[in-house]
């Protein structure tokens, strides 16, 4: 397939990924912590956890905040999104997405029982 996207040009998939960035660390899963590491951007709500923002990519684009037609724009110019979300009413967002031919994930953490 890789042969196939260098010979003719197309953009590989790109994707927004939603993960709830308000716990500790170790309770994300390993997806989460993969995804993480293999972000091209991250977009950040305020009330995350320092420690998982310690875990991305050292050298992605970090934002505090953006509309829904850039992360629109990122992930169909094949680019990985990872969105750290707090408290904030972010199902909207994805839902707007989803609806643009996004694709998007929702990462879960592990509950405490």
């Amino acid at each position: 397939e890789l042969r196939n996207l260098l010979t003719h040009g197309a953009t590989p998939a790109g994707a927004v990924q939603y993960v709830d960035a308000t716990g500790p660390a170790e309770r994300l899963p390993l997806k989460a912590v993969r995804s993480l590491a293999a972000a091209d951007v991250l977009v950040c709500d305020p009330d995350i956890n320092p420690e998982i923002l310690a875990l991305a990519r050292r050298d992605a684009e970090r934002l505090d905040t953006t509309g829904v037609a850039q992360l629109r724009q990122w992930a169909l110019s094949g680019q990985l999104v990872i969105r750290l979300v707090g408290v904030s009413d972010w199902r909207t967002e994805q839902a707007q997405l989803d609806a643009g031919a996004v694709r998007t994930e929702v990462l879960p953490v592990a509950r405490l029982a």
